[in-house]
């Protein structure tokens, strides 16, 4: 998934993609034109066109972008020294780029090291009033809060959240980066909670997730991110105070996502699958059919938008499976089985599926084949006391 708070600190660069490629293109030419310009010039233009492929990846996720952003962004900061009075600007889009580069591409722990390195040091040079010190915690907190989910190193964690506090203070009403730094703080806080179980932390998450959405009213783009992790929370609380009016909530909470992703969004998916689960989740409490129904159809339609071989396919499968278990205890039908087996043998030969899923999936297997020939007996009965019936 990704993020919009990545951007935070290219604010500069024309988002529009026509826009973008001839922002690049312009900065090509500039910097092939004057290699023997002033430093200053250079390491400006090294800067402009770093920030511009950095969100030009963003759009379409052309990895030669980025590793063209880190290695033009490297030499703009190689031309400014300590002491220049702008460092703080290519030390904070290289965080960026690394940052982007470790979770999109390498995985590897010392570019995300190095990135927040280079937050540091740009954090340093931000102090306050200064007006981009915002956007640069923000950026730091979010390099922690991924270290810890790579490391599970607490410290990490609670800097992070001192550090998205710090940043909201710095963004009042009407202040146009509040909206991201609520979210982070959000974030790192069901974080801690889903670690320690602190029902305060929940809470908090809750409330700030419910501003940041009032800050995101549609056609904001970060609106359905917003409703979405505000349901997640809303169900984490069910589970663990059984509170209806919160799964209540999230359920429409999850409609509004959903209809805010019409085809071809590529996350609609995501947003069926989701509302699917927490109508599952209130048939089981309540018995209404026409949320096991619509579930169902949820889930269906999801399977067909996430199609093989996308990472999160098996998962999708997994749900729809859910629901025609539940279907198939109201009525036992050949058709229903039949599906199930077709479903549970994708997951067993699928290989990007583990061990484990594997093992549950043959478990399943086997029950469901175990229906099919009981079935089967049964219809072979049924047909010889019909046999014997027109003999007589």
């Amino acid at each position: 998934m990704k993020t919009h708070h990545g951007l935070i600190g290219l604010a500069d660069t024309p988002g529009d993609l026509a826009d973008l490629d001839e922002a690049v293109s312009i900065h090509r030419r500039v910097l092939d034109c004057s290699s023997s310009a002033p430093q200053p010039d250079r390491s400006s233009t090294l800067l402009h066109l770093g920030n511009a492929l950095q969100t030009r990846f963003q759009h379409l996720d052309i990895i030669g972008d980025l590793e063209e952003a880190i290695s033009v962004l490297k030499e703009a900061l190689h031309l400014r020294s300590p002491s220049h009075v702008d460092r703080s600007g290519p030390l904070n889009s290289l965080g960026l780029a690394l940052r982007t580069h470790f979770g999109e591409c390498s995985g590897a722990l010392i570019e995300l090291d190095e990135a927040i390195s280079l937050f540091r040091e740009a954090l340093h040079l931000r102090p306050k009033p200064h007006p981009e010190r915002s956007g640069t915690l923000n950026n730091l907190g979010g390099a922690l809060r991924i270290r810890f989910e790579q490391t599970d190193n607490l410290v990490d964690l609670d800097e992070a959240i001192s550090i998205h506090k710090e940043a909201l203070e710095l963004c009042p009403v009407p202040h146009p980066y509040r909206s991201h730094s609520l979210s982070n703080l959000a974030h790192d806080l069901r974080t801690r909670f889903e670690k320690f179980g602190a029902l305060p932390d929940l809470n908090e998450s809750i409330y700030l997730y419910r501003e940041a959405v009032h800050f995101r009213p549609a056609p904001h783009p970060d609106r359905p991110w917003t409703l979405r992790n505000l349901a997640k929370v809303l169900e984490l609380r069910f589970v663990q105070l059984n509170s209806s009016a919160d799964l209540e909530e999230a359920i429409s909470l999850h409609r509004e996502d959903l209809e805010l992703r019409p085809m071809p969004n590529g996350e609609r998916w995501r947003s069926l699958v989701c509302l699917g689960m927490c109508l599952r989740t209130r048939y089981k409490l309540e018995g209404a059919v026409t949320d096991r129904e619509e579930a169902l159809s949820m889930d269906r339609e999801a399977i067909d938008i996430c199609t093989p071989p996308q990472t999160h396919y098996l998962g999708v499968v997994r749900c729809l499976i859910a629901d025609l278990v539940l279907q198939f205890r109201n009525k036992r039908e050949m058709e229903t089985v039949c599906e199930l087996i077709k479903l549970f043998q994708q997951i067993v030969d699928a290989p990007s599926a583990d061990k484990k899923d594997q093992s549950w999936a043959l478990e399943g297997l086997t029950v469901v084949l175990r229906e099919r020939d009981q079935f089967q007996a049964e219809s072979s009965r049924d047909a010889e006391e019909a046999q014997k019936l027109e003999e007589s």
